[in-house]
């Protein structure tokens, strides 16, 4: 490798990691949103997977409105994960479900599960959630599953 190729090799190295800690700190408003992947076992026993967006101020002493979203039919969870980090930003606890059979969560036969209702039960089981405001919304399939 000749010697150029290696500075540009390492400037495009730093380049990326540079970009992967930039967009990290856009994700989490800058340390102000926490991220986390969660399992929820739904009432026929198998498991949904999601994403939970969580802000700092969100606790038991001040809960804040929790939303369920849910992604369209052939996508998984991270499908419109620019918009559960915006309302995260703006005081919601964002709870991203993959459906059941899509990304991470279990490959059902025979039983159906309801993703959407799975994850607002979780959501109102989770103290830092005010019960009281709780929405759902999806995409295509997801805001099909809404409805049920």
């Amino acid at each position: 490798m000749s010697k150029s190729a290696k500075k540009v090799f390492c400037i495009a190295l730093v380049l990326i990691l540079v970009s992967c800690i930039f967009a990290s700190l856009i994700q989490t408003d800058f340390g102000k949103v926490q991220i986390t992947t969660v399992n929820i076992v739904t009432d026929s026993g198998s498991t949904l997977c999601g994403h939970l967006y969580r802000p700092k101020d969100a606790t038991a002493e001040n809960p804040l409105p929790g939303i369920v979203t849910c992604h369209g039919n052939y996508n998984n969870k991270e499908m419109q994960d620019a918009n559960y980090v915006e309302l995260a930003r703006r005081g919601f606890v964002v709870l991203a479900v993959d459906q059941p059979c899509h990304g991470d969560s279990d490959i059902l036969s025979g039983v159906s599960a309801n993703g959407v209702y799975q994850g607002a039960v979780a959501l109102s089981r989770m103290p830092f959630v005010d019960t009281a405001r709780i929405g759902v919304t999806g995409h295509s399939m997801g805001g099909g599953s809404c409805n049920s």
